[in-house]
């Protein structure tokens, strides 16, 4: 496997290759405490020809620290990583089981020099695969599918774990005929938003359309947030949440045009209206004129800086600002900036979000 650390101006700081003489694949990393790296993923060396999960991690020079491969029959492999708590972490993926011939959904909780300090086995009736994971409070919220008879096809599985010790506390498959569980991100007034694709032909033009909806914390189908439908299968990407509990997903559609493909957005969320974007079959706007000329007029310099962030104001916001770590804790909050300036000397040396928050509007 290959890493490439970029500067923000995109230029080249350093390149790794990891791994061994046979093929390795990343599919997914998370940063850690030192700013370095965890990386998950895959590793064709093995014996009997199939993949083993294996997971490496790196330090900001991307020397290696510790690598780990889960050696185990049959085909194995880690999709997701996410932070738990300071140099904790848990990991999702699937690993065979030799005595049912099937595979199973597998989340371990991992310290940061690899050691379990739990894993936990979703073993049902046929092929079960775990795709991606978030942490909500004490839980850990997993999603994937469960194969069914019918050819090419799957439930949605949903499992939610206690993060001390691994316990299942909800397991639920969704119905939904010919799905797959993709992504995670917390949503705002439930306890997440999960994702399906769908795959038997049930959509408007008897194709993959990418289904958005949300479950409650008992693990069952709770709203449908939207969908992605077009004349052509989706491909989902990626989903995050956004900064006010509301989600963004990009993907693509196959084969529009000519053979080629155009790609999609998707949001939701915080009441706001629902937007989707696709190049090829949509004119409608992500982002509005007036927003984008309101974000001109406002800015934050130096950067980086070791003192005083200046605010850029031209408009006369009425500004509250908040400083966010790497880990996600609020390490300065300032709700009415008087003289559109900051004192940020007494933090530590680091990489820091800045949230700008216009108080009478809420933009």
């Amino acid at each position: 496997m290959a890493l490439w650390k970029i500067a923000e101006n995109g230029e080249l700081i350093w390149f790794k290759t990891f791994g061994s003489e046979a093929w390795e694949r990343i599919n997914d990393i998370v940063l850690t405490e030192d700013d370095g790296l965890i990386i998950v993923g895959e590793t064709d060396n093995t014996i009997d020809g199939h993949t083993d999960p294996y997971v490496l991690r790196v330090d900001q020079n991307g020397i290696v620290i510790w690598e780990k491969q889960y050696e185990n029959p049959g085909e194995d492999n880690v999709f997701t990583i996410e932070k738990i708590a300071p140099d904790f972490y848990a990991i999702g993926g699937t690993k065979y089981n030799s005595s049912t011939e099937k595979n199973e959904g597998w989340i371990s909780k991992i310290d940061g020099n690899g050691n379990d300090i739990w894993n936990q086995n979703i073993s049902l009736p046929n092929h079960t695969f775990i795709r991606d994971l978030i942490i909500t409070g004490s839980k850990i919220y997993c999603t994937g599918y469960t194969t069914i008879d019918v050819l090419d096809s799957a439930y949605m599985l949903i499992v939610a774990l206690n993060e001390n010790d691994g316990s299942v506390s909800v397991q639920t498959i969704d119905h939904f005929i010919g799905t797959t569980g993709m992504h995670l991100a917390n949503f705002e007034y439930i306890d997440a938003a999960a994702i399906g694709t769908s795959r038997l032909g049930s959509s408007t033009f008897g194709l993959e359309d990418n289904l958005f909806f949300g479950f409650a914390s008992s693990g069952y189908y709770y709203k449908t947030i939207g969908t992605v439908q077009y004349a052509s299968s989706q491909v989902l990407g990626d989903m995050y949440t956004t900064y006010n509990k509301g989600v963004i997903a990009v993907g693509y559609n196959r084969h529009i045009g000519p053979g080629g493909s155009s790609i999609y957005v998707f949001r939701a969320g915080n009441n706001q209206p629902l937007l989707h974007a696709n190049d090829d079959m949509s004119p409608e706007p992500i982002v509005s004129i007036t927003t984008a000329n309101k974000l001109e007029n406002l800015s934050i310099y130096p950067n980086p800086t070791t003192g005083i962030l200046k605010i850029k104001n031209q408009d006369n916001f009425k500004l509250s600002i908040t400083i966010t770590d790497l880990l996600g804790n609020n390490v300065a909050i300032d709700q009415n900036i008087t003289n559109n300036s900051i004192d940020i000397s007494n933090l530590s040396p680091g990489m820091y979000y800045i949230q700008l928050t216009d108080v009478n509007s809420k933009l």
